[in-house]
């Protein structure tokens, strides 16, 4: 292999990218100015802002548009307690949103060099983190650091009963508005840094994420489901006197026909509450299940843990590597599905 470079990519290298990715992930479903489209309106968000997109091009050819990769990546921030329990460090980390290679350069090797050219970019921070989703199993990945983490998924068919102690102990509020969006996610982020224990690494949410999944779901559903009118919910909540108690998030897939659950937080009682308003939700937007990725994190009853099934793509992978070489296993905590990139 010549010697190659990652780089950002330039306009002219953007637009190739456009077009060589849409014969793989747009077309036949949508015309190249639709797929375009999409793309510009994906961006134009605030979490969009965050996609950082690399080409991997030889090094005396850094402007050719015969890229031999590219890698998409979100810009995240993550906490991080080192085993030494010296100080809970914050730090960027991204989300491996694709990793693609043309396919006249395929089986060449030039992916795992793209990762490998990427996670020795970010060697001056004392720890890298990524994590991603992998769609082709975990051997590759694996091969190039990441590690995969439990990929269970429960589903609750929206026309289907669970067994339930229904207690109407708390009243739930619906999250109508960003204001009450932005303070279920700050509640979150102060949950996590408190929990945080020594050994554990987490990925902060925030609004403008939870946001990005309403962006594309909504386009689906108007340009492929034809819906003139769409749901303005991001989840829900309980509250007392103190403040915000219990809480999910949610976005409404169209394209899989699911409730997706980004993010779950509630105490045992009131899961049947929310199970029912949820599966409420999903039947007005005519959504067929519930579909929730289960934590060790999160207070759920024995009878609704044994429903869960490993997923066989959307494979949940990390690394952390440590630039003082001690390389130590992290926990990745809140491993939900609000980080799906």
């Amino acid at each position: 292999m010549m010697e190659m470079e990652l780089r950002y990519a330039n306009e002219d290298q953007d637009d190739e990218v456009t077009e060589i990715t849409y014969l793989s992930w747009g077309a036949p479903h949508v015309t190249r100015d639709q797929y375009k489209e999409r793309e510009d309106l994906f961006r134009s968000t605030n979490f969009g802002q965050w996609m950082i997109d690399y080409v991997f091009v030889p090094k005396n050819d850094r402007d050719t548009i015969d890229v031999r990769g590219y890698l998409e990546l979100f810009k995240r921030t993550c906490v991080i307690f080192p085993h030494d329990e010296s100080t809970i460090l914050t730090l960027d980390c991204y989300s491996v949103a694709s990793v693609f290679t043309p396919e006249k350069h395929r089986k060449k090797g030039y992916a795992s060099a793209m990762l490998q050219a990427f996670v020795a970019s970010q060697s001056f921070q004392p720890y890298i983190v990524s994590n991603l989703y992998s769609d082709i199993g975990a051997k590759f990945y694996t091969e190039n650091g990441w590690k995969l983490f439990s990929s269970e998924e429960i589903i609750f068919p929206v026309n289907q009963d669970e067994e339930f102690n229904v207690i109407e102990s708390s009243q739930l509020y619906t999250i109508d508005s960003r204001a009450e969006l932005d303070e279920v996610c700050e509640l979150d982020r102060k949950n996590m840094m408190g929990a945080l224990k020594p050994g554990q690494v987490g990925i902060l949410m925030t609004s403008d994420c939870i946001e990005f999944y309403h962006v594309k779901h909504k386009y689906c559903g108007k340009h492929n489901h034809k819906l003139e009118v769409l749901s303005t919910k991001y989840g829900a909540y309980t509250r007392n006197q103190s403040g915000i108690t219990d809480y999910v998030l949610w976005t409404y897939n169209f394209e899989s026909t699911t409730l997706d659950v980004l993010k779950y937080h509630a105490q045992l009682d009131v899961l049947p509450e929310l199970i029912q308003l949820m599966k409420a939700e999903a039947k007005e937007w005519g959504l067929i299940s519930i579909r929730l990725w289960p934590t060790k994190e999160m207070q759920l009853p024995v009878n609704v843990l044994d429903l869960a099934q490993p997923r066989s793509t959307g494979l949940s992978m990390l690394l952390v590597k440590s630039n003082n070489d001690t390389n130590e296993a992290f926990e990745w905590i809140s491993n939900e599905k609000y980080l799906y990139a």
